[in-house]
């Protein structure tokens, strides 16, 4: 039976010794590659998520525009009805199409209201049937508004809706 025998003549080693160092090094290159390598899998994955929270929030924030152009369109309307022909409320009946665009029924009853106002409604018996229907639409029109932006009018009745303050004659 044959026996190993370690015989260390000193060059052996320090072969060995290179050999240990070589594969240190290498391991450490290795380790710090990887670690390069996983950051930068990390950073990436980190701005994609960024990319993505972003544009979300592009998202939300063009809703919130949309909402608030809404309820300013709707705030100028009520603020201005007392006076149908007047340049403000006007102002607030144009703008309905375009802050209401994605809301089919607001343009339905805003549709209807310029019928009713422009006169091509129909002929009326006497201007107290044009103005009852007037009124009519422009409630119609108020509570879709109101009904599209989910605020609650609650008790708010139609008779409410008409009275205001420095009505001009």
């Amino acid at each position: 039976m044959s026996e190993f025998v370690f015989v260390n003549n000193g060059a052996d080693g320090k072969n060995i010794l290179d050999l240990l160092n070589f594969f240190v090094q290498f391991g450490i290159l290795f380790f710090a590659g990887y670690a390069v390598l996983s950051a930068t899998n990390i950073y990436r994955k980190q701005k994609e998520e960024d990319k993505k929270l972003y544009e979300e929030q592009k998202k939300i924030d063009r809703g919130e525009d949309s909402r608030q152009m809404k309820i300013n369109t709707l705030k100028d309307f009520v603020s201005y009805r007392f006076d149908l022909k007047g340049k403000e409320f006007s102002k607030a009946l144009n703008e309905i199409p375009i802050a209401f665009h994605d809301s089919e029924d607001v343009i339905k009853k805003w549709n209807n209201f310029y019928v009713v106002i422009s006169g091509d409604g129909g002929n009326f018996i006497n201007e107290e049937d044009e103005t009852e229907m007037s009124n009519k639409t422009l409630n119609s029109l108020f509570e879709e508004m109101c009904k599209d932006l989910n605020i609650n009018l609650g008790k708010y009745t139609n008779d409410e809706f008409l009275k205001v303050f420095n009505k001009i004659s």
